[in-house]
């Protein structure tokens, strides 16, 4: 014979002693749920602007040694072959990189190529 005991609420959780019925039962109002959800919003925003600088920084080395390249006289196959990239895109960057020589202005290189 079985106890049959009153369905009790534990933790939020309704629970019948019977096995039959368990339900979770929510405990945050409304308003903590909105609040929360623009903390999400704020925190998805964040990884994605860490994601952009991320990428705009890994360009700008990829121009800095393309240009240190440059300057030792490498070919573009070389450079090519030594960042493991495309040719085409290490041929981009040197035609730009050869305006701005011989100083090698990286601001204006990255925005003349990405802009």
């Amino acid at each position: 014979m079985r106890n049959h005991f009153p369905a009790t609420s534990f933790c939020g959780m309704k629970v019948s002693w019977h096995g039959y019925e368990t339900k979770k039962t929510s405990l945050i109002p409304t308003q903590t749920r909105k609040v929360g959800l623009s903390y999400m919003r704020a925190y998805e925003e964040k990884e994605l602007l860490k994601r952009i600088y991320h990428e705009e920084g890994r360009r700008q080395n990829v121009i800095s040694v393309i240009m240190q390249q440059m300057n030792r006289g490498k070919s573009t196959s070389q450079i090519a072959d030594f960042l493991d990239i495309d040719v085409a895109e290490v041929q981009r960057v040197y035609d730009v990189g050869k305006k701005y020589a011989p100083d090698y202005d990286l601001d204006a290189i990255y925005k003349e190529l990405y802009s």
